[in-house]
């Protein structure tokens, strides 16, 4: 998924969104718009607009995830 520019997880880190605990969805990367990918990346790497989130889990987990955050 790559994050709109006015998303509401512009700003906020991994750990803030904490989707393990209630949409069991596990980040497994996070591309900068300009930049390499970052595999694992860490709970508190902050999200900014135009990244690119690699996202694992049931798909009905991750529209649960896009309707949550406006995606």
């Amino acid at each position: 998924l790559t994050l709109p520019a006015g998303s509401r997880l512009a700003g906020m880190t991994l750990r803030d969104v904490d989707t393990r605990s209630h949409l069991d969805l596990l980040f497994v990367g996070v591309k900068p718009a300009e930049g390499r990918m970052r595999f694992n990346p860490p709970p508190d790497l902050v999200m900014q607009p135009a990244d690119t989130l690699v996202i694992m889990g049931r798909s009905v987990d991750l529209e649960r995830f896009r309707n949550e955050y406006g995606l």
